[in-house]
């Protein structure tokens, strides 16, 4: 938002998309892959409760190299 009120769009755009490749990788799995998220950021206690489907392993490095990317672990 702040970018984009700058008029920064190209950088608002780049950010936006660090953005998307995240949701994509987890909003499938709903409150899980929020809590994946967090507990790669080093948040405790973030396990889905049953009968949430956890995120498979692959997907879940692959949320680990976004993230990575993205600057937020």
């Amino acid at each position: 938002l702040d970018l984009g009120m700058a008029g920064r769009f190209d950088e608002g755009q780049a950010l936006q998309e660090q953005v998307r490749l995240i949701d994509e990788i987890m909003l499938p799995y709903l409150a899980a892959g929020i809590k994946a998220c967090l507990k790669l950021m080093g948040f405790q206690g973030m396990n889905p409760r049953q009968p949430a489907r956890t995120i498979p392993p692959e997907k879940l490095k692959q949320l680990e190299t976004v993230m990575r990317e993205a600057r937020l672990i």
